[in-house]
């Protein structure tokens, strides 16, 4: 199983996004994206798993679909009316 980092990684990959690694405040190791069209790198927030924009941004360029299909049920209520 993959951790959300590395799926995050792979996507960024696969949708032609650079991304690199930063030290935050707690020296932690933060992954940063940048923006492949910008000759002076600037980080770029990215969040495919939280911003639809994003997410549609990744669906097109691997040429995913995405169809909605609605199904709605009906109930068929009988009435009987009993005479006595």
């Amino acid at each position: 199983m993959q951790t959300d980092k590395e799926l995050l990684e792979l996507a960024a990959k696969a949708a032609g996004i650079n991304f690199g690694y930063s030290i935050d405040g707690d020296a932690e190791e933060v992954l940063v994206f940048f923006d492949s069209d910008d000759e002076h790198h600037q980080q770029i927030d990215w969040a495919p798993e939280t911003s639809d924009g994003d997410s549609r941004r990744l669906q097109v360029a691997l040429k995913i679909d995405l169809v909605w299909n609605f199904v709605i049920e009906t109930w068929n209520a009988s009435f009987f009316i009993l005479l006595g």
